[in-house]
């Protein structure tokens, strides 16, 4: 009798650490495309080309990945679910004219999109859509708006009241227009602190979005979800391929946090580490540094040197031996104390 509970036991370890690593081993990721204008090389920066766009959309259904809601992409990361692999969800800020283009392509290709408005744009301003043209849009149901705030604010330099009155002026402006209640929000510039992020989830939001570089997984904070801008004039269609195959990383601990006054090495801590055979800490305010990467304990740091500017953007990026794609974290630091 001591045999057979001593085997059923084992039994029972053995089926759960099976079912353990079976949806470790399946849980898959996502990439969110992020656009601005469409053919418009005034903007160099912002824009992409009208040919390029529809290559690429081309080449997501010849290779037959999964262009989903990005309300849909927004659920499954706040219920913890599984993401499929090849999964892509498409979203275009701002909403200027050039729009109209590319939501014309994706109507062919029949891919949604989530377009961010920031409201006081929609007043007449020559270069941006108009409400009719919002209106039509959305009565498509491939096409959501979300909230991109009033006057396209850099968040992180408001007061709390601030915040506040950009993110309703625009959700009021939104619904009384279009008759939506918007669920989803991005950050203007991709900028945001702590005190965004909060104003964020008190008004109810479901999903946030920064431009913080990353894929997204079940495991990615919904309030600074990142997305991968598609701008650019260096943009190829290589690039592109290598962009959609970008893979989440993540992070047992990383530092600085918040804040780098007074701080000029950043160190972070990988999950996992035995999975990685090479680390790269990046700072926007110098680039790639030069990094010492601790293959046993997972640790990696780098001198950042002096800091001077108000916000930078860290990266880490890792080359997964396994699937022989690199995997990336993204976080925004600040070099002056939150308001």
């Amino acid at each position: 009798m001591k045999d057979l509970i001593k085997t059923i036991r084992h039994s029972l370890i053995l089926f759960f650490v099976i079912i353990f690593y079976a949806k470790v081993s399946f849980a898959g990721s996502a990439v969110i495309l992020l656009y601005h204008k469409f053919g418009n090389p005034n903007s160099p920066s912002t824009n992409t080309p009208i040919e390029t766009f529809k290559k690429q959309m081309q080449y997501l259904k010849t290779h037959h990945y999964k262009v989903i809601k990005l309300s849909n992409l927004c659920n499954l990361i706040k219920n913890h679910k599984n993401i499929p692999n090849d999964t892509v969800a498409i979203s275009i800020d701002d909403g200027y004219r050039s729009t109209a283009k590319a939501v014309a392509i994706l109507k062919k290709y029949n891919f949604p999109a989530t377009i961010f408005l920031y409201t006081n744009a929609y007043s007449g301003w020559p270069a941006f859509l108009s409400w009719t043209q919002i209106e039509q849009i959305v009565a498509n149901p491939l096409f959501d708006i979300g909230n991109h705030t009033a006057s396209h604010a850099k968040l992180d330099e408001l007061s709390i009241k601030q915040l506040d009155k950009e993110i309703r002026a625009a959700q009021k402006r939104i619904k009384k227009l279009t008759g939506i209640d918007a669920s989803l929000f991005a950050y203007p510039y991709g900028y945001y602190n702590r005190n965004a992020i909060q104003s964020v989830k008190n008004f109810g939001f479901k999903c946030a979005f920064s431009q913080d570089i990353g894929a997204v997984d079940n495991r990615t904070d919904p309030y600074i979800i990142p997305r991968i801008a598609m701008t650019g004039s260096n943009l190829n269609m290589a690039e592109f391929e290598k962009k959609l195959n970008i893979k989440p990383l993540h992070l047992a601990d990383y530092f600085p946090k918040e804040t780098v006054s007074g701080n000029k090495t950043i160190k972070v801590t990988l999950e996992n580490p035995e999975r990685y055979s090479v680390v790269k800490i990046y700072i926007s305010e110098h680039g790639w540094l030069q990094t010492t990467y601790n293959k046993k304990t997972g640790t990696a740091y780098a001198k950042s040197g002096s800091i001077g500017r108000f916000r930078d953007r860290i990266v880490v990026k890792a080359f997964n031996k396994a699937t022989n794609r690199y995997a990336y974290f993204t976080w925004m630091v600040h070099s002056l104390s939150f308001k």
